[in-house]
């Protein structure tokens, strides 16, 4: 169906709404952090394209630093931190 500029005022999101317990901030991701693991889970479902994973505080970049999994809980880095780092993430949950 077609739709109108008024549809989209009244329903821009179609999918799912997002509300204030949507967003996700500064979550620690499950995994080993051990030089050897690279692949870390959160806590909730993830919309693609919203995790943000932060090595020692700086923002990697998607698909360069890391890239999500297809399942939308998980992530893989592409270098396995040492237990000296910290990891933290931001995203907006499903």
């Amino acid at each position: 169906t077609d739709m109108t500029f008024d549809d989209f005022e009244e329903k821009p999101f179609r999918s799912t709404d997002i509300g204030i317990n949507s967003f996700v901030i500064d979550e620690i991701p499950a995994g080993l952090i051990n030089s050897a693991n690279v692949t870390f889970t959160t806590s909730r479902y993830f919309r693609a394209n919203t995790l943000a994973v932060y090595y020692d505080g700086v923002r990697l970049v998607r698909n360069v630093g890391f890239t999500e999994g297809t399942d939308q809980k998980s992530f893989t880095l592409a270098t396995a931190p040492t237990t000296a780092h910290l990891l933290r993430i931001d995203y907006i949950a499903l």
